[in-house]
């Protein structure tokens, strides 16, 4: 299970993704079947270029980036 979270500041949206797994993403050729993902990173490697990834909540990991205005 994994949680969206988009928060709006004055300098633009905060971009939160939270999963119970303990592993750290890492870039990874897309899966077109739709099987093991991929896009992610990607994604937010064009449009942002700044990832962070931060222990918790429990276990598990948070994503976060921010899409400037």
């Amino acid at each position: 299970m994994c949680t969206l979270r988009l928060t709006l500041h004055d300098e633009g949206v905060l971009i939160e993704v939270s999963d119970t797994s303990p592993v750290l993403p890492r870039p990874g050729a897309p899966d077109v079947t739709g099987a093991t993902g991929g896009w992610g990173l990607q994604m937010i490697d064009r449009l942002a270029g700044e990832i962070q990834t931060v222990p918790g909540p429990g276990p598990g990991k948070t994503v976060r980036t921010r899409l400037p205005w």
